[in-house]
């Protein structure tokens, strides 16, 4: 039957009688779009909307979740409603049951000695917990409030400020920091003028590192007599320095008029909600519920302060301030700078070098792990470490610190990211090592005038790199390569090196760390190349030198 017969059959009743036949259009509820939601009986037989049979199946009658209206009403929506946030919570709280064992574990195996850990979600804190007791071998529990040192997870805390006093004039990011503090000196052929604090916070600078768990300079006295000389040429190599978040927190003093600790605690840490946060270790030590870091050593707050170092790392708080801040990053900055600010500190504006194809904004990395885009940073000092990690298009974010040095978060971190995300089930880790015959482009002789003066590097016939200091020892040292341009040698411990390439030519101009930079002066070894040796074996546990390596983060003493 042809298509247009088979609709007319549907359609047309037979019947007798000496008028002829006559078509007649039979009704029924929801034979129009609407119906069944309409609170009207349109076909007459008395059931209307999802209460006639007609309208079974429709869109708008879903199975009725058991209220007392009819089947598919607005209550059956918040029913459904209801019952997927019931599921999603649970899902969540298994989650952080999860968390929490994984926890125990850590603290039944000896690992942990003091820990707190605080999950964002939907941009709210969720879950926070207090683990652990103050000191190694005694003190009080630990709760949510116990106030925890940070290190260079104060770095962003810092850009914050900068960001606000940027935004209403007081600062600019490529103006010669002389502008403010024409004063300052440096050693070497680079005078001061190099120095911007859009340098000083990607730490393209070239300030050498500096770190002192004591000491008695405030940031102006450091200042007007420091002199520093820089490692490399300003702005063509990232290398990690605290002694530029020093300067740049000079410089808030100088554009704000206020002490930094003033000024942080007034526009930054107050504001963001983060009630017992503080650079003022005397005011941490007279709250009473704080924590001793260990690592072999005790570290308190009053004993181990540098002044002049806070802007780098000396923040001071408990999980619960840094998940309010958290709240606040995650709402890109809101409340405290705006959007553009944020986009500047969150930002790749700096690219490492380093394997994960990391970057760096002010004061957080920027990197991509199992599919996911995060930003984080990491801190480590006077027997404390802490880690914090977002996803801003999430809503995600986790928080942590431990006052064991030798008991690294980011497994904590890491861990809650994998149990609250939907990862990538198909991700894989980049493939970092490369091919030993490649490893002829890093041969030659790199120059270091501040630190470590000539550094002569070669590839043995046998394909094995080493690096020989001229001026120090003088002897070879087997370079294992830990990814891509990123190397370590066996001295004291792993020292950590990468050939940091030029980012014109992209060829390895740098053989760099944090505390030396020799700029390549020649493509052609000095001397005879190394003989062969045995090779050394690795035992690999947390690290010598107290450098734990984890995804997009470089972490060291600061």
């Amino acid at each position: 039957m042809p298509f247009s017969l088979a609709v007319m059959a549907l359609f047309v009743g037979c019947g007798g009688g000496s008028g002829g036949d006559t078509a007649v259009l039979e009704n029924w509820e929801g034979r129009f779009p609407g119906e069944c939601d309409d609170g009207a009986d349109n076909d007459g037989d008395g059931a209307y909307d999802c209460n006639d049979s007609d309208c079974d199946g429709a869109p708008d009658c879903a199975p009725d979740t058991g209220d007392s209206g009819p089947t598919g009403d607005t209550a059956d929506t918040a029913d459904t409603a209801a019952a997927a946030a019931a599921a999603l919570q649970a899902r969540r709280d298994a989650a952080w049951e999860a968390l929490m064992e994984d926890v125990q574990e850590w603290f039944d195996h000896g690992y942990a000695v003091g820990l707190g850990v605080a999950v964002v979600l939907d941009g709210e804190v969720a879950y926070a917990v207090g683990e652990g007791v103050t000191q190694y071998g005694g003190g009080i529990p630990v709760d949510v409030d116990t106030v925890f040192r940070w290190n260079s997870v104060s770095k962003f805390h810092t850009a914050l400020a900068v960001m606000q006093l940027v935004e209403s004039g007081a600062l600019d990011l490529e103006a010669p920091v002389t502008d403010l503090l024409p004063d300052l000196t440096l050693t070497g052929n680079q005078g001061s003028d190099v120095l911007t604090l859009h340098r000083l916070m990607t730490m393209t600078s070239a300030l050498p590192d500096a770190w002192d768990t004591q000491c008695s300079g405030e940031l102006e006295s450091y200042w007007q007599f420091a002199s520093p000389e820089l490692m490399a040429e300003s702005g063509t190599l990232f290398n990690y320095t605290n002694a530029a978040w020093s300067l740049t927190g000079r410089l808030i003093e100088e554009a704000s008029g206020q002490p930094f600790i003033d000024y942080m605690q007034d526009q930054v840490l107050g504001p963001a909600g983060m009630a017992s946060a503080t650079f003022d270790v005397d005011e941490v030590v007279a709250g009473l519920n704080y924590t001793f870091g260990y690592d072999g050593d005790f570290y308190t707050p009053d004993i181990h302060d540098c002044p002049y170092l806070r802007p780098a790392g000396w923040l001071h708080g408990s999980v619960l301030d840094l998940a309010s801040m958290a709240e606040v990053m995650l709402a890109r900055g809101a409340g405290l700078v705006s959007t553009d600010s944020f986009d500047h500190i969150a930002g790749r504006m700096f690219t490492t070098g380093f394997s994960d194809d990391s970057a760096y904004g002010y004061g957080l990395y920027n990197f991509e792990y199992k599919g996911i885009s995060l930003l984080g940073h990491n801190g480590a000092g006077a027997g404390h470490r802490s880690f914090v990690l977002f996803a801003p298009e999430l809503g995600f974010a986790v928080v942590t610190a431990s006052n064991n040095e030798y008991f690294d978060p980011f497994v904590v971190a890491e861990r809650a990211f994998e149990l609250f995300l939907d990862l990538d089930p198909d991700w894989e880790p980049p493939q970092t090592a490369t091919d030993p015959d490649s490893w002829a482009e890093y041969v030659g002789t790199y120059e270091d005038p501040v630190n470590v003066g000539t550094i002569v590097v070669t590839l043995a016939e046998d394909q094995k790199l080493y690096a020989r200091f001229v001026d120090g020892s003088d002897t070879e040292r087997r370079l294992y390569q830990y990814a891509n341009d990123e190397f370590f040698y066996l001295f004291n411990g792993y020292n950590y090196i990468r050939f940091a390439r030029d980012p014109v030519s992209e060829e390895p101009r740098f053989f760099a760390n944090r505390y030396f930079v020799g700029d390549r002066v020649g493509s052609d070894p000095e001397g005879p190349a190394p003989n062969p040796r045995e090779q050394v074996r690795m035992i690999v546990g947390q690290g010598a030198e107290r450098e734990l390596r984890v995804p997009g983060l470089k972490t060291g003493p600061e």
